[in-house]
């Protein structure tokens, strides 16, 4: 049986200033056909160059793109509205954290192979590329899609300086956890990655140290403190000494205001 998040979905490589790029057109308030066009755009040299295929790994990445900040499912356009409402007056290192949680929110498996990372760096202080495909092929399957994925998410986290390169081909080791000093946005990531997990809750210490954020240091906030930064988290206290973080049920709604809401009728 696979687990949960078993469909893969990020099924290439993403540059981090393309997901900035990305973001800023969200901001801009393209239309989608003006959207699209400036991310094939962007693309054009990169990828698929001089290419005819239909579904070649340029449109696969602009549709990837898009799904991250532009057209978001509906229970997550609340979580990229704060996100593009929060983005132009952050530095690097947070606006990082705001697109590794929309890439974790809106493609579960990016966070699977993260939490894989982050559990065999915590343990050994460096993790080998087999190590992780091992581990994702037994919860996901013995399929090629799920092998390439894997690696291509893998030098993804590369990319974005997550993880470094060693001296050893396909070892990995941790690089500098960048703080979340900005209280908010450790609520925010905190929420976006509460939409990855199965039952949408969690105790806090779990949460705060959790695998898949393992390229940040969050801040040491109580769970009432993080659910008074955003009015879709609910702290609940769990006997007498476990608080639980939770997304509140209206918060899988969204309200369609934000650039680039859905209009529902």
């Amino acid at each position: 049986m696979r687990s949960a998040g078993s469909e893969v979905g990020v099924s290439q490589r993403l540059r981090l200033e393309w997901l900035e790029a990305t973001a800023g057109i969200a901001l801009a308030g393209q239309d989608k056909e003006a959207a699209e066009s400036a991310l094939n755009e962007m693309l054009a040299d990169q990828l698929s160059v001089n290419s005819r295929a239909v579904r070649g790994s340029r449109h696969k990445t602009v549709t990837i793109l898009r799904k991250i900040w532009l057209d978001v499912p509906l229970h997550l356009e609340t979580l990229r509205d704060e996100g593009l409402r929060m983005h132009p007056g952050l530095d690097t290192q947070h606006r990082h954290a705001l697109h590794w949680g929309m890439t974790l929110a809106a493609y579960p498996f990016w966070g699977v192979v993260a939490a894989q990372v982050g559990r065999l760096l915590r343990l050994q202080g460096s993790t080998a590329a087999a190590q992780v495909q091992r581990r994702i092929r037994e919860s996901h399957g013995e399929r090629q899609t799920v092998s390439r994925a894997t690696a291509r998410v893998l030098r993804s986290f590369i990319d974005w300086r997550a993880m470094r390169d060693t001296d050893a081909k396909g070892v990995y080791a941790q690089a500098e956890p960048r703080r979340i000093a900005d209280a908010q946005v450790a609520a925010w990531l905190v929420e976006a990655m509460l939409h990855a997990q199965p039952g949408r809750a969690i105790g806090l210490n779990t949460l705060l140290r959790h695998p898949s954020l393992f390229p940040y240091r969050l801040p040491h906030l109580a769970a009432s403190q993080l659910a008074a930064h955003s009015a879709r988290l609910e702290a609940v206290r769990q006997g007498l000494d476990e608080d639980i973080l939770m997304l509140r049920t209206e918060s899988r709604f969204a309200d369609g205001h934000g650039p680039w809401g859905r209009e529902r009728g």
